[in-house]
């Protein structure tokens, strides 16, 4: 059954809940239309908010306008998941996506520099939405270094 954008998403931070929570940290879903981040974190010393990212078919992060790419800040993470091995998200089986767990502030810098010299090239961004891809051109140079976050625990434990 295809899933709707929404449902997607949803299934998402749920997901990203209950794998915080069987690492031990206390999760809240934050209220809808929250800017910027879906889930609250507490435990283990440390406070933190998580945006999470679904991709149903491609290796990319959408991550949202540049006002709210602008709100990722230094302490938080984004919680990026893509299929891997599968065309086609529907679930979210281990064995069916790759999970990137990012600094906040490095999603922030990294794809800003890239959404804005990609528009740059063009003549101006339009108020396009930001997005990181792992098949785009210009993506070339970072999206490895963003592939060495996939499953990066260790960053918030």
């Amino acid at each position: 059954m295809k899933l709707s954008a929404k449902q997607l998403g949803d299934l998402g931070e749920a997901h990203a809940a209950t794998l915080l929570r069987q690492r031990g940290f206390k999760v809240s879903q934050l209220p809808a239309n929250y800017p910027t981040y879906d889930l609250e974190v507490t435990g283990k010393g440390r406070n933190f908010l998580v945006s999470v990212k679904v991709s149903r078919k491609k290796q990319h992060v959408s991550i949202g306008s540049r006002s709210s790419v602008l709100r990722l800040s230094e302490g938080n993470y984004v919680f990026a998941f893509m299929p891997d091995g599968v065309p086609e998200l529907t679930v979210l089986d281990p064995s069916q996506y790759r999970l990137l767990i990012l600094p906040a502030e490095r999603v922030r810098d990294d794809s800003l520099q890239v959404h804005d010299a990609y528009w740059a090239a063009k003549g101006g961004d339009v108020g396009y939405r930001v997005m990181v891809k792992g098949y785009g051109s210009h993506h070339r140079d970072m999206w490895p270094q963003w592939l060495q976050y996939t499953d990066a625990w260790e960053l918030i434990e």
